[in-house]
């Protein structure tokens, strides 16, 4: 098969993405796939902030990878062409955010060459691939979750990391817990590093914190089993 190669003279305008089309001057939570999930202007930031993220902490090809909230596929767009087939796995609940960012962002190729895996459910049961994880991500899940929620999180994600295993998330420290009972958006609302680092260990794991860049104020933790409870798994 020949693919010809466009040239400058094939590019006009109407092939580029204008400001409409990539969600600028919405807000956050505007039913748009990339305003959606958060401000637009940042979307590309927070792509490449994400995956540096994960490379730079060991994250190979042949890994699988689960990503929690994977909206837009604003992470998924590059991990899916970075991952062997079949290791993208992605739980979010707006179905019609998957299905617009595959139409705009991937493309049908892309989804069947890499063939990733949706499951579309609110309770964050990562259980449900039946498959152990080198990688977890959840990018600004905490900064909307119920204490509940996190703790559900945590249970599900403790019960499917593998050995030397990791789960990144961010969370918006706060001096008091937010003590709401649903899920909160398009607002955040805050945990103190403590608190979130308690319902770890109720969980079975441990939770440092990452300096790694977020331009909205968020922080990033890196959660892992520690060495015992890797090794009572491996004997059970």
């Amino acid at each position: 098969m020949r693919v010809r190669l466009a040239n400058s003279e094939d590019l006009g305008q109407g092939d580029l993405m204008n400001d409409d089309d990539r969600g600028l001057g919405l807000h956050p939570g505007d039913k748009h796939y990339r305003a959606y999930v958060g401000h637009p202007s940042r979307y590309d930031v927070l792509t490449g902030q994400q995956f540096g993220l994960l490379t730079s902490y060991g994250l190979r090809e042949h890994h699988r990878v689960c990503d929690i909230g994977c909206g837009s596929l604003r992470l998924g767009r590059v991990l899916m062409p970075f991952l062997l087939p079949g290791n993208y796995f992605g739980i979010e609940p707006n179905e019609w955010l998957i299905q617009e960012g595959v139409e705009k962002e991937c493309g049908e190729d892309l989804v069947r060459i890499k063939r990733p895996v949706f499951y579309h459910g609110e309770d964050f049961q990562v259980s449900r691939f039946r498959v152990t994880f080198e990688f977890v991500i959840a990018h600004s899940i905490f900064t909307h979750a119920t204490m509940g929620q996190i703790r559900q999180c945590l249970r599900e994600v403790s019960a499917c990391l593998s050995s030397g295993g990791q789960f990144f998330a961010t969370f918006q420290p706060a001096e008091h817990d937010h003590l709401g009972e649903a899920w909160h958006y398009p607002s955040c609302c805050g945990y103190r590093y403590e608190t979130i680092r308690a319902l770890a260990k109720e969980s079975d794991l441990t939770c440092d914190q990452v300096e790694w860049p977020h331009p909205e104020f968020q922080e990033w933790l890196r959660l892992t089993h520690p060495e015992s409870a890797a090794r009572r798994r491996e004997e059970n």
